[in-house]
This record gives C-alpha cells, structure tokens and sequence, in this order.
C-alpha cells in the first residue's frame, strides 16, 4: 500500500504519514519514515493483536471505522442488521483498512463456507 506522506515544514527531517487503518496523518522520526512499510498511528497500535494472538482492547474502533466507511450496511446485501467486519485476505492479523469489509451476518457466514481454504491456495 501507497501511503501518504508530507515532509515536516519545521525541520524537514520527519514527517506526516497517513495511518493505514484510520487514514488520519500523524508524526514521524526521520528513522521511523525509513523504517515504516505499513504505518499505523498511536492509537491504532491499541487495536493490533498482541503477541498471544488475542484481540486488544480497540477492535471495536476499527470495526466501527469500517462499519462507518461502508455506510453503515452490508457491502454484499446492503442489509443493516447484524453487521460485522470481514478480513478480505481471512488473516485476522491484517487490519489494513483495505483488507476490511463490512458484511451482515450472514453474508459474513457464506464468505466463509464458500471455500473455507481458497486463501491458502494463493
């Protein structure tokens, strides 16, 4: 992903990069800028998965981002009810806005029971 991102006017060296899940600018090092491949803000860090492969607390400012972003409806049915956000990719450890989409329950059943195993096959 091409990520957005405007040199600092002050002191040239750091800059302003565009969070990958939230899409909001935010400060960078000049280290950090050479080291980044997929920035993701301060606040957006609460909402990664920490290293026991629990969700942390913050999920739910994702989901409702993407809920939000998708206009509050179903991408597939345009239901409104029960709606829940789906990793594009089945890698729960992805929450790249763009591999997030919003999907009614069952919508977000059939994804799944479609081809359980396709994304293994690449």
């Amino acid at each position: 992903m091409e990520s957005k991102f405007e040199r600092c006017k002050r002191c040239g060296w750091g800059g302003y990069v565009e969070c990958s899940i939230c899409n909001t600018l935010f400060y960078l090092t000049k280290k950090q800028v050479q080291d980044i491949t997929n920035p993701i803000c301060k606040e957006c860090k609460e909402l990664q998965i920490n290293a026991t492969g629990r969700l942390k607390l913050g999920w739910e400012r994702v989901r409702s981002k993407i809920i939000e972003r998708d206009d509050n409806k179903c991408v597939k049915c345009g239901d409104i009810k029960d709606l829940q956000v789906h990793h594009i990719d089945k890698n729960n450890r992805n929450n790249n806005s763009e591999n997030l989409i919003t999907l009614c329950k069952k919508c977000h059943y059939l994804e799944h029971k479609e081809d359980p195993y396709k994304h293994l096959l690449g």
